[in-house]
């Protein structure tokens, strides 16, 4: 626990903070110290300073990346869509792998999806296997609500006849 007193001014807290560095960092800031002191006096300037010399700008858009990956869901999106984004965010995630991808993906599916890949007997060691394979699921899903149901049509009414489970034009009725 730090005392709230030890770090009041803005060069105490660059100094705790420049007091961690090692190896290249530690190297970079020692040569800054006699050149630029202008980051000593105000801890943004130093983080900015450090952000743009050792890149941790990418380092933390791979986290924030990372974040939004592991939050991604499904749902009710379009599988197309989400394959998209998923793409998009496992690439800025750093997860460059076959592996990587097919196990974090999974649990992200719709239960249909994941219930038709679990029953296939392929064995998926290639993403762009994996991912041809939900395309082509997704090519063979009937649109939700283009298909009757069978429960719906045996209590459908004949308007010829008044008879459950066929329509008028289907009737058979001579009336």
């Amino acid at each position: 626990m730090t005392n709230d007193h030890a770090f009041d001014t803005e060069s105490k807290k660059c100094g705790f903070l420049a007091s961690h560095f090692r190896g290249q960092a530690l190297d970079w800031i020692a040569s800054e110290m006699g050149s630029n002191t202008t980051w000593a006096n105000d801890l943004d300037t130093l983080i900015q300073s450090v952000a743009l010399t050792f890149g941790t700008s990418g380092i933390q858009a791979a986290s924030i990346a990372r974040t939004r990956l592991e939050s991604l869901k499904q749902g009710k999106t379009d599988l197309l869509l989400f394959l998209a984004e998923y793409d998009s965010l496992s690439t800025a995630a750093g997860l460059a792998s076959d592996a990587s991808r097919l196990a974090f993906i999974g649990p992200k599916l719709d239960p249909y999806y994941r219930e038709a890949v679990n029953k296939s007997t392929v064995s998926y060691s290639r993403w762009s296997t994996y991912r041809s394979s939900l395309i082509s699921l997704y090519s063979m899903r009937p649109a939700t609500g283009s298909v009757a149901p069978d429960n719906a049509r045996r209590k459908a009414k004949c308007g010829k006849c008044g008879k459950k489970g066929h329509t008028a034009s289907e009737c058979r009725s001579t009336n």
